[in-house]
């Protein structure tokens, strides 16, 4: 399957940090940290919203969010104020999830930092302050809630960046720019975002049915709008397939082709004689 990073490309999964939340929370005699840490752990990676409440299931992915952020600052801010994320600012693969886990690493890191970023401070202690920093900082945003509860509203991808609302967030690194079909109302001007990218391919590699998987989100070669604003038929009809992650089956066997086929135009090529 192809898919090149992903909308937010700050990001990874809880599983590479593990074992120092584990030892924060085992080193910690705060509650918040230990129930912090733990729903983080319990965060698969996957932004879900399997009841369809437009709030992500879990609060360990809210939790695991800020904490990307918080980390970082509290042990490269002392070195080298924000610059350990705006370096990375005009960059399309980022580099900040890999330079915290390698600093956390230390030693063991397959490439291990030439500078003490700690400064001699001990690492756990600091990772559990990173996590209760965490806690406090999301507290204001969940008033009277349980921690358990801390759900985050879900990703919304604008197509018409004017239809934006405050209760439906934009991820702040998503590159797409406005589209012609959303603003004239040619296709939806939103959508739940998935994360992924315009375009997904897979490839099954069949000697009796091969065929081509995919769904492409910005309209492939369908994008097209006369003068009097009216667009292709098929303009944005793989635009919820991609949201959704369905896939379309392109086959690639010639008599396959002519078999699915709805209408056959035959071209013929005369050369120009010499």
């Amino acid at each position: 399957m192809t898919r090149m990073g992903a909308s937010d490309r700050t990001q990874t999964q809880p599983t590479f940090f593990a074992p120092f939340f584990r030892a924060a929370m085992e080193s910690s005699s705060d509650p918040e940290v230990r129930e912090a840490g733990a729903l983080m752990l319990s965060f698969n990676g996957y932004y879900e919203d399997r009841d369809a409440d437009q709030r992500y299931d879990n609060a360990g992915l809210t939790l695991f969010r800020q904490w990307l952020t918080v980390a970082p600052a509290m042990i490269f801010g002392d070195s080298i104020g924000d610059w350990w994320s705006r370096v990375d600012e005009d960059r399309y693969l980022r580099y900040q999830a890999s330079l915290l886990l390698r600093a956390l690493q230390g030693d063991k890191a397959g490439a291990p930092l030439a500078f003490d970023w700690f400064h001699e401070r001990d690492r756990t202690r600091l990772l559990a302050d990173s996590i209760k920093a965490t806690v406090e900082q999301l507290r204001p945003a969940f008033p009277g809630k349980a921690m358990a509860d801390w759900k985050r509203p879900i990703f919304w991808k604008y197509y018409d960046p004017a239809a934006q609302r405050p209760d439906r967030p934009v991820l702040s690194d998503d590159p797409d720019p406005p589209r012609l079909s959303a603003v004239l109302k040619l296709g939806p001007v939103m959508a739940p975002h998935n994360g992924g990218e315009g375009w997904v391919g897979l490839m099954e590699i069949d000697s009796a049915h091969p065929a081509i998987y995919s769904v492409v989100d910005a309209g492939g070669q369908n994008l097209f709008i006369d003068p009097q604003g009216r667009g292709n038929p098929h303009l944005t009809d793989q635009t919820m397939m991609h949201e959704s992650n369905e896939l379309k089956k392109i086959e690639m066997k010639p008599e396959d082709v002519r078999a699915g086929a709805v209408s056959t135009q035959v071209l013929d090529y005369v050369p120009a004689k010499p």
